[in-house]
């Protein structure tokens, strides 16, 4: 008996001893499982700095003393040349795209390089670099060149490549990032990589900041990525597919007689794909819509110095029938709905007419914030182009800072232009756009149409 149980009990300790725990097993630390750098011990460093650098998975490494690491690598510089202390009003130094935090808001958001060039860092509670120090950009080449898929799709008839170019240059700077873009897109005599100036290399930024090298140079573009393509402007992950009209091998495809004729066809590619459907998947018709892909070629024009000022959206908690008559009458029904929520400001209802767009009634460029009611503040619009593409966060409160899931009226498409606005707001039986709350795509101000004999709450904006 005794026997038994001593060796039974061997048993369990060996069992024990070659599975000690119950479980998935560990994913060991690479480019699949981390975004930063993997330690000599195997663990995933999400943060990289001098001490621990590098990206995508790879081994991380030691800087030299006179080096930073930046977006991976270690590059010459230490971000404060001029001597001060990074960072003294309470912000970081910001050497070419460290944390921003715009009025306390959230860091970087958009992915954006922010400070690029010693532009001011923590805006709303201190200046950085006022120890007399430059936050700089860590020298010529060494902030990566970066691409995304633009957030809102467009229909192929937009009529040649530079008016593409225009698309992806106004997503970018809805996501604050500067620089000078071209989207990956070939006409009917011109590929798409012969429209490229910079030679790369390319990298994917995410919200967070970290990047992910995907194209190595401009001949990787006839190739495969060498990362699935997956983030949007803001940095957010998507799965937009985007017009191309270019073939696997990096030849014109079909392109719609160069972006003209919605009843032809052309080449369109696809996120996240590691072969060459990522720029010829399938066609389709013009007459439909997809996003860009769109590229910097270059770091000028510099990201925008951060506003000082946070101003506020909300929905209101009323509903109104759309017969209110007028664009100024629901500025006047914004401007009631904040003073009974005792905000001060002057308010403009996010409305378009029939001869104006709601975009060129906003005075003020942002940025927006929503405000709960415990009086935190949440990051909602960029600036003021922003607001022709997705907000960052989903629009949820109302004036008192409550969540709400109301529907409110737009009269205003997904890309910023003129919708259906009942006659501007007159006519009970046409119909008008509507868009509606906690959305992260362009159903925030085209959700769909109804009669303005029905009702709809009214999206305000302080000015």
């Amino acid at each position: 008996m005794f026997l038994r149980t001593f060796a039974l009990g061997a048993l369990l300790g060996l069992g024990l001893a070659m599975f000690p725990s119950c479980g998935p097993p560990m994913q060991a630390c690479g480019p699949s499982t981390c975004s930063g750098c993997c330690s000599a011990d195997g663990e995933c460093v999400i943060a990289p700095s001098a001490l621990a650098c590098g990206g995508s998975g790879s081994l991380c490494v030691q800087c030299m003393p006179s080096q930073q690491c930046l977006f991976g690598f270690c590059t010459a510089g230490n971000g404060n040349t001029g001597g001060g202390s990074a960072g003294a009003g309470g912000g970081s130094a910001n050497t070419g795209g460290g944390s921003a935090n715009t009025g306390g808001g959230t860091a970087n958001t958009g992915g954006g390089f922010a400070n690029t060039g010693g532009g001011t860092a923590n805006t709303g509670g201190g200046s950085a670099n006022t120890g007399g120090g430059t936050a700089t950009g860590g020298g010529s080449g060494s902030v990566p060149m970066r691409l995304f898929i633009t957030s809102v799709s467009y229909v192929g008839t937009f009529g040649t490549a530079s008016q593409a170019d225009t698309l992806c240059t106004t997503a970018a700077q809805a996501a604050n990032k500067g620089g000078t873009w071209k989207a990956w897109l070939s006409t009917d005599s011109v590929a798409a990589a012969t429209r490229f100036v910079e030679v790369g290399p390319w990298y994917q930024q995410s919200s967070d900041g970290s990047t992910r090298l995907t194209f190595n140079n401009k001949a990787n573009l006839t190739t495969t990525p060498l990362f699935g393509i997956s983030v949007d402007e803001m940095g957010r992950l998507t799965s937009n597919s985007y017009w191309t009209g270019t073939s696997g091998g990096g030849a014109i495809g079909s392109t719609c007689a160069s972006w003209t004729d919605g009843i032809s066809q052309a080449s369109y590619g696809r996120a996240n794909q590691i072969s060459t459907n990522w720029t010829e998947y399938s066609t389709d018709y013009c007459q439909n819509a997809h996003a860009l892909l769109c590229f910097e070629q270059s770091h000028t024009p510099l990201p925008p110095t951060p506003s000082s000022t946070r101003k506020r959206v909300f929905i209101t908690s009323v509903s109104y029938a759309g017969t209110f008559g007028s664009a100024a009458q629901a500025d006047t029904l914004c401007t009631t709905a904040a003073q009974a929520a005792n905000k001060t400001g002057t308010w403009k209802a996010w409305l378009s007419t029939d001869s104006t767009q709601a975009l060129a009634r906003m005075a003020e460029s942002g940025p927006w914030y929503q405000q709960a009611t415990d009086g935190t503040m949440t990051l909602t619009f960029n600036n003021k182009a922003n607001l022709t593409t997705t907000p960052l966060a989903g629009l949820s409160v109302d004036e008192m800072g409550r969540l709400t899931s109301n529907s409110y009226w737009t009269g205003t498409s997904g890309g910023g232009a003129v919708g259906s606005t009942c006659d501007s707001w007159t006519d009970g039986i046409s119909q008008a756009s509507y868009g509606r709350a906690n959305q992260l795509s362009t159903n925030w101000t085209e959700y769909s149409t109804d009669y303005c004999q029905n009702s709809h709450a009214l999206l305000c904006f302080e000015q």
